[in-house]
């Protein structure tokens, strides 16, 4: 069984989802228009288009799709899942890759909306921040099914940074305590050595 990896349009391409398909991984996601690999139509901010119109492109391990979903707006995807890719008949026309990414995007939309993100162009820093937006995701889903509370994300979140607060601030407190006891013990140590160091001096 192929496991699933989908993608934001930062780190998607089709080196990657080759190598993701010997790994038994399918790779899907949006991807930008300013890569080398993609064709000048997908680059291009003016085309001859027609609104809803589709063009794809297909190599042996995945398929790119070019939808025009507004006047002035394309939606580029690449997926090594779809190796045929069909098309509605109604009024837009929304080829199987749209629709198949229009319902599964809400993750990444959840996830943008209370996100812990910054602006960093390190590949590792942003994967790390993917992992804690999902952890909290993950763990407010958890919660909610376990307490059987009716919390908000936004208030399950405000709930995990005040805990932590507390939990950082009682752990500077016994870091405190611990260095100020150090430097008790350390003090009578060398009040202890001065004194004998100088009845070794009024004896000689």
């Amino acid at each position: 069984m192929l496991e699933k990896y989908y993608d934001d349009n930062i780190f998607t391409s089709a080196l990657l989802a080759t190598k993701l398909l010997i790994k038994r991984t399918i790779l899907f996601g949006t991807i930008r228009n300013n890569k080398r690999e993609l064709s000048q139509l997908a680059k291009s901010a003016k085309d001859e288009l027609e609104h809803f119109a589709t063009v794809l492109y297909k190599t042996n391990n995945c398929t790119l799709t070019i939808y025009k979903s507004k006047p002035a707006k394309k939606v580029t995807i690449l997926s090594s899942k779809h190796k045929r890719i069909k098309i509605n008949n109604d009024r837009k026309r929304i080829p199987a890759t749209v629709a198949y990414y229009n319902k599964t995007k809400f993750g990444d939309q959840m996830a943008r909306k209370y996100s812990v993100k910054s602006k960093s162009y390190r590949w590792p820093v942003q994967v790390s921040f993917n992992i804690l937006d999902l952890t909290g995701i993950n763990a407010w889903i958890l919660y909610k099914e376990t307490s059987r509370q009716n919390i908000s994300r936004q208030q399950f979140l405000l709930q995990i940074a005040e805990e932590l607060i507390e939990e950082y601030h009682e752990f500077l407190q016994e870091e405190k305590e611990d260095l100020q006891g150090t430097w008790s013990w350390s003090r009578q140590y060398f009040a202890f050595a001065k004194n004998m160091s100088d009845t070794i001096v009024q004896r000689k």
